[in-house]
C-alpha cells in the first residue's frame, strides 16, 4: 500500500505544482500544457485506485486468494512489462528524465515473485528520485540477467540527499526497507547509497533460481 500511495501521489504533488507555477508565474496559461498535466494526474490517479482496490480485495478475502506472503499482492496479472514501461513513462512525466531499456516479454518471462520484487523497487527508487534529488536530475533503469542472476540498478544524479535511511535501509523511513526485506527473503543483496559527487544508487542482485512463489501470474 505504501508502494502504491507513495508514487502515486507523488507524482501528483509534482504535476500539481508544477501546473500551479505555470499559471501564476507564466506570460498566458497553455491550454494544450495544462491538458497534458490534468491527463497525467487522472491517469496516475486511476492506476493507483485500481492497485488499491486490488489490495482491498485481498485484505477481505486473504484465505480464498492466492497471496504474495511478504507483498501481499494477489497473482492476478500484474507486475508485468507493460505496468513496469507506465511506471517509469509516468516518471518521464513528471519532469524527470529515465533512460530506460527492457523488453516486456523478456520480463514477463520471469517468475512472478521477481517480477514484483523488481517493478516494486524501480516504484520506490524513482519516486525518492522525484521527492528527494532536487533539479536538474536524470535517472536510470538497468534491468539485465546473467546465467544465475537478475541484476537491477536504478541510479540518479540528482544534487539532493535521499533521506529514506543508510545503505542498510533501516532509516526511519520504510521504502529502502520494504525493498531489503524483498530482495533478501528472495535470497538476494540489496545495497541503497549516496554516490560520492552527487546522486544516489540502488542495486540489487537476486538468484534466477529462486524457488520461493514462483508460480506464473496466470
Amino acid at each position: 500500500m505504501h508502494d502504491i500511495v507513495a508514487h502515486s501521489l507523488t507524482v501528483v504533488i509534482v504535476q500539481a505544482d508544477g501546473a500551479a507555477y505555470a499559471a501564476a508565474n507564466a506570460d498566458r496559461w497553455d491550454r494544450t500544457q495544462a491538458r497534458e498535466v490534468l491527463e497525467v494526474i487522472g491517469a496516475t490517479a486511476r492506476s493507483a485506485l485500481a492497485e488499491v482496490r486490488t489490495v482491498v480485495d485481498v485484505l477481505r478475502d486473504v484465505d480464498t486468494r492466492d497471496v504474495d506472503t511478504v507483498s501481499g499482492a494477489s497473482h492476478d496479472g500484474q507486475a508485468t512489462g507493460a505496468e513496469l514501461r507506465r511506471l517509469v513513462d509516468s516518471v518521464r512525466a513528471a519532469g524527470v528524465p529515465v533512460a530506460f531499456d527492457n523488453h516486456p516479454a523478456t520480463f514477463d518471462a520471469l517468475p512472478f515473485r521477481l517480477r514484483f520484487v523488481v517493478l516494486r523497487a524501480v516504484q520506490e527508487s524513482l519516486t525518492n528520485v522525484l521527492k528527494h534529488a532536487g533539479s536538474p536530475v536524470d535517472a536510470e533503469v538497468a534491468i539485465e540477467c546473467t546465467a544465475d542472476d537478475l541484476c537491477l540498478r536504478i541510479v540518479d544524479d540528482g544534487p539532493g540527499r535521499h533521506v529514506d535511511g543508510p545503505s542498510t535501509g533501516t532509516g526511519a523511513g520504510h521504502g529502502l526497507a520494504g525493498m531489503r526485506e524483498r530482495v533478501h527473503e528472495l535470497g538476494g543483496q540489496f545495497r541503497a547509497e549516496h554516490r560520492p559527487v552527487r546522486g544516489f544508487e540502488v542495486t540489487a542482485v537476486i538468484p534466477l533460481n529462486t524457488t520461493v512463489g514462483e508460480r506464473s501470474a496466470a
